[in-house]
């Protein structure tokens, strides 16, 4: 069921979301036998102690060495995200997985190609068990909150990437989400406020397609079910044209 516990109220940095101050960074040292390995992991620290005590680099661009996204959108910054180069580096919170990092990059990458006309876009990363939460049995946290705002209107969409391939069909209640949260919508009550949700799977869409219901499903089915593919080119398009009117948003388009 559908939990009755969400409530709009302005963000604060008591918010759940927000409350951490920092990274704490763990980074594995190989076993005295693997001396090389050893040295190698031991320069790597030391390369980031470094690199920590230059303010500003670590806060206005994306670091190799930890690694970081730098993305001036998010309401904090930087953000610690997925290398499959630096899995030994772990860290808390929990760095961004590879599906969310490529969509911080997508979209970080898609706003500074295109000038967005009379609106505002910001993301914060939903923190799990802590941040904003649907489903008091399954307990689920969409990976992101993404704000879209237009003067006094604004449209929230809670997005989750993630591998749907054994999902089956449409009925998964993270799926149905994107219907649901309308049920929240009517009880918030604001003319000025829209929630949306979205699924974006990393699986490609060949593999979800064999395995999902009789296998003939088409894309534009799962994208009327506010699931869109991570592989698309246009994903981020697709993503603001599924959640709200986006006619006209880039600057010089008629």
């Amino acid at each position: 069921t559908e939990t009755k516990q969400l409530q709009l109220s302005p963000m604060v940095i008591e918010e759940p979301n927000l409350s951490h101050d920092h990274y704490t960074l763990k980074i594995e040292i190989p076993p005295t036998d693997k001396k090389e390995e050893r040295e190698k992991r031991k320069n790597e620290i030391k390369n980031i102690r470094k690199l920590l005590k230059e303010v500003d680099n670590l806060y206005q661009k994306d670091l190799e060495e930890i690694p970081t996204i730098h993305f001036d959108k998010h309401l904090y910054t930087p953000l610690v995200v997925y290398d499959k180069h630096k899995e030994f580096i772990k860290s808390e919170p929990v760095k961004l997985n590879d599906g969310e990092t490529e969509f911080v990059r997508k979209l970080r990458d898609h706003i500074k190609q295109n000038q967005v006309k009379d609106k505002e876009i910001f993301l914060l990363r939903n923190l799990s068990r802590i941040g904003v939460g649907f489903f008091q049995n399954s307990g689920f946290y969409p990976d992101f909150i993404m704000w879209i705002k237009e003067n006094e209107k604004q449209t929230m969409v809670f997005i989750d990437p993630k591998g749907i391939r054994n999902t089956g069909n449409f009925n998964d209640e993270k799926i149905q989400l994107h219907k649901n949260i309308k049920d929240l919508e009517k009880e918030i009550n604001k003319s000025n406020i829209k929630l949306e949700s979205m699924i974006l799977s990393v699986s490609e869409y060949k593999n979800v397609k064999k395995n999902f219901e009789v296998g003939k499903t088409k894309k534009e089915e799962f994208e009327n079910n506010h699931i869109l593919f991570m592989d698309d080119e246009n994903l981020i398009n697709k993503v603001f044209t599924c959640v709200c009117d986006m006619k006209n948003i880039y600057e010089g388009v008629e």
